[in-house]
């Protein structure tokens, strides 16, 4: 089985309505969504997603489904298996945090870019979720029950010290 799939209608249509709503300047973009059914960490994280900037081959391997020959500009790739349990607040608050990372520069030869991680990006994100801060550290506790749920005690006392 192939650990990456298209998202389904619904999700699609969610990031959709996120792009709408808070980043107008990638509407106009090309965005493949994917899902990864594989687990990803990072410096003992885990990677809920991703934001990538299409390389010349992706564009090229990609012009036929977009119809046109320069294909997608950005890859955004999702973990489905924590996505899919999830509640509808925390996929928004992921899929905002992932196209925080597209930047559009028209001047520029290639006007696609990532941002690296930077004080304006953490200002928009605290802003975003003024609601709830501790949003992303309550999923990596939910990572980690979908990963291994052997650890489902620990879990419990780790999310009972989030929402305290």
């Amino acid at each position: 089985m192939n650990r990456f799939s298209d998202v389904d209608p619904d999700t699609a249509k969610l990031i959709k309505e996120v792009i709408t709503k808070d980043f107008s300047h990638l509407v106009q973009a090309k965005i493949k969504m994917v899902f990864d059914q594989r687990k990803r960490k990072s410096g003992g994280k885990y990677q809920l997603g991703k934001m990538q900037k299409s390389n010349d081959l992706v564009r090229y391997l990609t012009s036929r489904e977009v119809g046109e020959p320069e294909g997608f500009d950005y890859l955004l790739f999702i973990d489905e298996n924590v996505f899919e349990v999830i509640d509808h607040n925390d996929k928004i608050r992921l899929i905002r945090h992932l196209l925080q990372y597209a930047d559009i520069d028209y001047e520029a030869d290639r006007p696609f870019k990532i941002r690296k991680e930077e004080v304006l990006t953490w200002y928009d994100e605290m802003e975003y979720n003024k609601d709830d801060p501790k949003w992303f550290e309550r999923l990596e506790v939910i990572a980690e029950s979908v990963y291994n749920p052997e650890n489902e005690e620990n879990l419990a006392n780790d999310m009972a010290q989030i929402n305290a």
